[in-house]
């Protein structure tokens, strides 16, 4: 189903040349309707079914008076306006791909009154958590690392930072304005998978090492509401868009419904520790209530974990044994060098080679 989109400016060169632009991008997924009379814009909105108006904010247009299937936003000159009479505002001079997307996270609004799709079976995604009971390890530099490695062998992996407090833009960069607080309200207001499919769609950033990522709740409140069938309901419909090949997971580590319920979804866990004895307690304690909780509620998640050492030191690190985890091997300290360029440098190590199954 393409959206139907209908564009109002009194610019006609302008109207030909987005139009172009747009048919020649996005023909499998957009209708096109332009004007630039306002009657006959309202009037076809009615007959054709509009899904999505955009109108310049020289016309006199009534939002309450469209129909609750038609999404409004003013188009406007300058990226400075973000609003206009409480209603979004989009810049019409930025990249196409940029338009494109606030064109779905409008449409997202508005599109679970209209139709629910039933979804298909999940798809064959590999999903990888990294998570530590040690804090200081480096496990958000793992996960990175880990996404970037997979990217570089042709796989098409998302990043996703389900921290309470994590920043995805400490790896990776990428133009948009919406994340995961956005996909989480589109979760909780349970329109429809198309809803839900279209923000994600709309929000979802590309680095420019190829790695895809969704930006971290605006507010960490946001994160910690989150619930674990919203978790279940997100990877359920990155699953099925058969977008992906990978789902990395930078996941905290506690007891808590959704980290339990991130290592359930897990195929595999890397459990990091950086070999100190304080760090190394703390994964031994944390392996034995999971032990504990697995015999009380039936949910096996031990058996998909490893052990990965980070900024290991041979002289002053002792690995576990007391544990019955694989290794699955140790990456060195990096001294004065910022985490982002740290992931970039472990990922091209034969081990990250050998851990994404490229080797």
């Amino acid at each position: 189903m393409k959206i139907k989109l209908a564009i109002l400016d009194k610019d006609t060169a302008y109207l030909q040349r987005i139009v172009s632009v747009f048919n020649n991008k996005y023909a499998d997924k957009l209708e096109i309707y332009s004007f630039t009379d306002q009657e006959m814009a309202l009037e076809t909105v009615q007959k054709a079914k509009i899904h999505v108006l955009l109108a310049g904010e020289e016309y006199n247009i009534k939002s309450e008076e469209l129909p609750q299937r038609c999404a409004f936003a003013w188009f406007v000159d300058t990226k400075e306006i973000d609003q206009i009479n409480q209603k979004a505002a989009i810049c019409k001079y930025q990249k196409i791909d940029m338009v494109y997307k606030q064109i779905l996270s409008l449409y997202s609004e508005v599109a679970g009154d209209m139709i629910t799709t039933a979804g298909g079976e999940d798809g064959q995604v590999e999903v990888v958590t990294v998570l530590s009971p040690a804090g200081g390890v480096g496990c958000s530099t793992i996960a990175a690392a880990y996404a970037m490695a997979l990217c570089q062998y042709g796989k098409r992996v998302l990043y996703l930072n389900l921290e309470k407090f994590g920043s995805t833009y400490s790896y990776f960069k990428g133009d948009g304005t919406d994340g995961l607080s956005e996909v989480l309200y589109a979760i909780k207001s349970q329109k429809s998978d198309l809803s839900l499919k279209l923000k994600l769609e709309g929000t979802v950033r590309q680095d420019k090492c190829g790695v895809y990522f969704l930006p971290e709740c605006r507010v960490a409140l946001d994160r910690m509401e989150m619930k674990p069938e919203e978790l279940r309901m997100l990877l359920r419909q990155i699953r099925i868009s058969e977008t992906y090949d990978a789902i990395v997971l930078d996941v905290d580590f506690s007891f808590d419904a959704l980290e339990m319920e991130a290592m359930k979804q897990s195929h595999r866990i890397f459990m990091v520790s950086d070999g100190s004895s304080n760090a190394n307690t703390k994964i031994q304690r944390a392996y034995q209530a999971l032990e504990i909780l697995e015999q009380q509620e039936g949910n096996i998640v031990t058996d998909k974990m490893l052990l990965l050492y980070n900024r290991f030191h041979s002289r002053l690190g002792e690995k576990i044994d007391s544990l019955p985890l694989p290794t699955a091997g140790g990456l060195p300290y990096f001294k004065e060098a910022k985490e982002a360029q740290i992931a970039v440098e472990i990922a091209r190590m034969d081990l990250f080679e050998k851990l994404t199954g490229m080797k």
